[in-house]
């Protein structure tokens, strides 16, 4: 397939998992994880792929923020959201840059230990935040924090598992579908010898 084609079924898969989030779901089950993996191995250059993650998640977020969240926080639950929502998105887009750097690794082994190193990251490190902003700052609380997180964290690990599933199998399985195709065109094209 040619890179420009290859880059296109990217995006388009990319646009397809972001907008799975407008539909209801189980809290924590979301491709968030899968796209920041997904475009981290498959979008090229850096900053693309970067850029591409955060602007998939600030369409989604952003109006519920600026229409639900926002008109009822006063400021010391502004700077909570805000400390969280920072861990958030700074830890997809960690991910996004580690899966950068897996681009050389392919099969189900690596989508199935990327979807649980990044659910296990996400958990560790959202929490922290959740800890920091909302529970009492000692080992009670911290542990309480993770705690109550943990019903969760299976429906993190899960959705990243299916989405990877889907988005690289998807791509794999079009990939081929074109790659047999065109060969096929190609043969027809040249005469016997």
């Amino acid at each position: 397939m040619k890179p420009n084609h290859q880059f296109l079924l990217v995006l388009l898969l990319i646009t397809l998992a972001t907008v799975t989030r407008l539909m209801p779901h189980p809290v924590n089950f979301t491709p968030l994880l899968a796209v920041a993996l997904f475009a981290g191995r498959h979008i090229p250059g850096r900053l693309s792929g970067l850029g591409l993650v955060a602007v998939s998640m600030l369409v989604i977020d952003l109006p519920y923020v600026v229409g639900q969240v926002l008109p009822q926080a006063d400021m010391t639950l502004l700077s909570k959201i805000i400390l969280v929502n920072l861990s958030v998105y700074g830890t997809v887009l960690g991910l996004t840059l580690a899966a950068q750097r897996t681009k050389s690794y392919r099969g189900f082994r690596t989508t199935l230990f990327g979807s649980l190193a990044a659910s296990m990251a996400f958990f560790l490190i959202t929490n922290f935040a959740s800890w920091m902003a909302y529970y009492p700052t000692s080992w009670t609380g911290l542990i309480a924090c993770y705690t109550s997180a943990i019903p969760y964290f299976k429906n993190t690990w899960f959705s990243t598992l299916l989405y990877s599933g889907v988005l690289f199998g998807c791509l794999s399985l079009l990939n081929r579908l074109f790659t047999s195709r065109f060969s096929k065109q190609i043969e027809g094209t040249h005469p016997a010898v």
